[in-house]
């Protein structure tokens, strides 16, 4: 089916990372009609994720890439931590679970996913005061994170397979 292990080791990053989509545009959309982003979102979509970076970890192990599995799994042990408390601490939980899912399921993609999602909230939070200084019927305008980070997740993960995919061709 496929020729080598890097081979099989990119199609299974791509398809963890796919895993994600789904809940990530339901929950956008639903932040932003009603403000809320349900952990049941994740249910089916995150366990098949979850096998896949599994079954990807397994595959670098038996090639012997080893430091990239320890990177990767410190990387996801951090970041989700650190989501899980800024979630407890900040109180926006489905933001922060979601950026936990990204953690842990594909970290290679968090750290653009977490810069891009924070250039998302600051033009989400320029647009809200301008908005708000500029019209007599803005009072304030909640800004749905989710929306950018959907985006931020969908741009990181189309800049990581466009960069990555070269090595086929």
């Amino acid at each position: 089916m496929f020729g080598s292990p890097i081979q099989v080791e990119f199609v299974l990053q791509v398809l963890a990372a796919l895993c994600l989509v789904p809940p990530l545009i339901r929950g956008a959309i639903n932040d932003v009609n009603i403000r809320s982003f349900p952990k049941e979102y994740w249910k089916g979509y995150s366990g098949v994720g979850f096998i896949l970076a599994l079954v990807y970890y397994f595959i670098c192990v038996y090639v012997g890439d080893y430091t990239s599995v320890i990177i990767w799994i410190f990387v996801a042990f951090v970041c989700c931590i650190a989501f899980y408390f800024m979630g407890m601490r900040y109180g926006s939980g489905g933001d922060w679970r979601a950026l936990m899912y990204i953690a842990a399921i594909t970290p290679w993609l968090i750290p653009a996913t977490l810069i891009l999602s924070m250039i998302a909230a600051v033009v989400q939070s320029a647009y809200g005061l301008w908005a708000h200084f500029n019209s007599d019927r803005v009072m304030f305008i909640t800004i749905p994170w989710a929306l950018g980070i959907c985006a931020a997740f969908v741009c990181a993960a189309g800049l990581w397979i466009a960069t990555n995919s070269f090595i086929f061709s």
